[in-house]
C-alpha cells in the first residue's frame, strides 16, 4: 500500500495540563496565577494559612473553577514544616501528580538598616528565607538580584534564597527536576506578595530619597496588569521541557539588570591585574595557589 493510500492517522493527544501548588493563594499574585492557571485548565492546590482559611476570597476561587474537581483549598503555613509536607502528599494524592511548586507569598518589611529592629531582621529571614527552603520553584523578585535601598533585609533574605537555588539546581537535576526562579518588579515582588510592614522611621533618613521613596509607598495597591506578565510568564516557563534557571520580568526589570552587570564588568576590569596578581605565586596554605593559574576545585586533581 503505498502512502497515499495510507489511512490518515490521528492528530497527537493534546498535552495533559499540568498540576501546580501555591503556597499562598491569597496574596495579589498568588490570586491572579490562581485565576490564570484555573482558566487554562490546569489542577490546582490553592494553599493558606489556616486563619485565612476564612477568608471570603476563597469562596470566589472556587466559584472561578470551571470544573470543580479541578481545585482543592489546603493549609499550609511555610513556618510548619508539617502543613507543607501534608499540602504537597495531600496534592500529588488527589490529583495523581504534583509538577509545579510556586511560592507566591511573603511579607516585606520596609525601611533603612539602622531603623529595622532584630526582631524586624530575624523574622524577614524566617519567613523570607527559611520558609521558603522546601519549594522547587520560586518567585523572589528584583530584590534578589541586586541591593534596593529601603528594602535591605528583604534583599538579604532574597539573595540568600537565589544563592541556594542556584546550588539546588545542580543538585536535583540528575532527578529530572528543575529550579527556576522568577524576578518580577519589585513593586510585584513587594506588594504582590503580601503583608508589608515599615520600620519606625529615623531623623537621619528623612533626606535620603531612595529610603523615603519606598516608605512613601506605604498602602499601595498593584492594579491588575502589573501582575499579568509576571503571572503569564510563570505559567509559561512551567509548560517547557527545560525552564530557564532565572527570568526578568519586564523591560524596566531588563534594564536595571544589564546596568547593573554593566557595572559589575566595568568593575572586574578595572581591577583585573590586581585581582589576577594577588598572591598568584605564593605557597598554597599561604595566600596563594602555589603558582597555579587557578585554584584547584572540588574533585578535580591538583597536576
Amino acid at each position: 500500500m503505498s502512502s497515499a493510500d495510507s489511512p490518515p492517522q490521528p492528530p497527537p493527544p493534546l498535552p495533559k495540563p499540568k498540576t501546580y501548588l501555591l503556597t499562598s493563594s491569597l496574596t495579589p499574585l498568588g490570586h491572579a496565577l490562581s485565576l490564570h492557571l484555573l482558566s487554562q485548565g490546569a489542577t490546582l492546590a490553592a494553599c493558606c494559612t489556616r486563619t485565612e482559611l476564612t477568608s471570603p476570597i476563597l469562596p470566589l476561587l472556587r466559584s472561578s473553577a470551571p470544573d470543580p474537581s479541578h481545585l482543592i483549598i489546603l493549609e499550609l503555613d511555610p513556618m510548619v514544616p508539617s502543613t507543607i509536607q501534608s499540602a504537597l502528599a495531600t496534592a500529588a494524592t488527589t490529583f495523581g501528580r504534583l509538577d509545579v511548586v510556586v511560592h507566591t507569598g511573603i511579607p516585606t518589611y520596609l525601611g533603612a538598616l539602622e531603623e529595622l529592629t532584630p526582631t524586624d531582621i530575624t523574622g524577614q529571614f524566617e519567613i523570607g528565607y527559611f520558609g521558603r527552603v522546601a519549594v522547587v520553584k520560586i518567585v523572589t523578585g528584583l530584590t534578589g538580584a541586586m541591593g534596593t535601598p529601603g528594602m535591605a533585609v528583604r534583599c538579604a533574605a532574597d539573595h540568600a534564597i537565589e544563592g541556594m537555588l542556584d546550588a539546588l539546581a545542580f543538585e536535583v537535576a540528575p532527578f529530572a527536576v528543575r529550579v527556576s526562579v522568577v524576578q518580577p518588579s519589585v513593586e510585584v515582588a513587594v506588594w504582590g506578595g503580601g503583608e508589608v510592614r515599615c520600620a519606625e522611621g529615623r531623623e537621619e533618613y528623612v533626606g535620603v530619597k531612595q529610603v523615603s521613596a519606598v516608605r512613601g509607598m506605604i498602602g499601595r495597591t498593584l492594579g491588575e496588569g502589573e501582575l499579568e506578565d509576571t503571572v503569564r510568564i510563570i505559567a509559561e516557563i512551567a509548560g517547557v521541557e527545560n525552564p530557564p534557571g532565572r527570568v526578568t520580568v519586564g523591560e524596566e526589570g531588563v534594564e536595571m539588570v544589564k546596568e547593573r552587570l554593566k557595572t559589575l564588568s566595568e568593575e572586574l576590569e578595572e581591577y583585573l591585574e590586581a585581582s589576577l596578581g594577588a598572591d598568584i605565586s605564593a605557597p598554597p596554605g599561604q595566600g596563594g595557589t602555589g603558582g597555579r593559574t587557578r585554584p584547584v576545585g572540588i574533585g578535580e586533581v591538583d597536576e
